[in-house]
């Protein structure tokens, strides 16, 4: 994974990984998420997931980050899901999605779940592409999930 910094949890980071979630939150079509304070989410992120990163020339095109703690049910989170505008349909996504898989089978988890604005159809058909199932919905959010082979 040449192209990846796994697990880096670094201050600038930090205040890397805040900017591009405001700056994607104000996007007119970027309703990422509703009534999250940026800054504690990056932190929070930081500081409980996993996270893979997408460099390129130093800038930071894609983000993954994941949750995989949950030893008795071995089912991971998938909290965040990043592209920048400029990199989507680039295959970004897809190589993230590939190294979360990854580390999950290293950590022998064999279950993937995700929460999705409902009306984020381009997520929501990337990951039907992927294998995700739809298998429950909740205020405005779709749940889908993904069982490894």
């Amino acid at each position: 994974m040449e192209n990846y910094n796994y697990g880096m949890h670094l201050t600038m980071m930090a205040h890397e990984l805040a900017a591009i979630l405001r700056e994607e939150h104000l996007r007119p079509d970027g309703d990422f998420f509703h009534g999250v304070d940026v800054e504690a989410y990056a932190e929070k992120l930081l500081r409980e997931s996993e996270l893979l990163v997408h460099y390129r020339e130093g800038k930071a095109l894609g983000i993954a980050a994941f949750y995989c703690n949950d030893v008795e049910t071995l089912c991971a989170f998938l909290s965040l899901l990043w592209v920048s505008p400029e990199a989507r349909g680039s295959g970004i996504a897809r190589e993230l999605l590939d190294g979360i898989i990854s580390v999950m089978e290293v950590k022998r988890f064999r279950y993937l779940k995700l929460e999705v604005l409902a009306n984020n159809h381009r997520a929501i058909n990337f990951y039907r592409r992927q294998g995700f199932e739809e298998i429950d919905s909740k205020m405005g959010n779709l749940i889908m999930g993904l069982v490894l082979p």
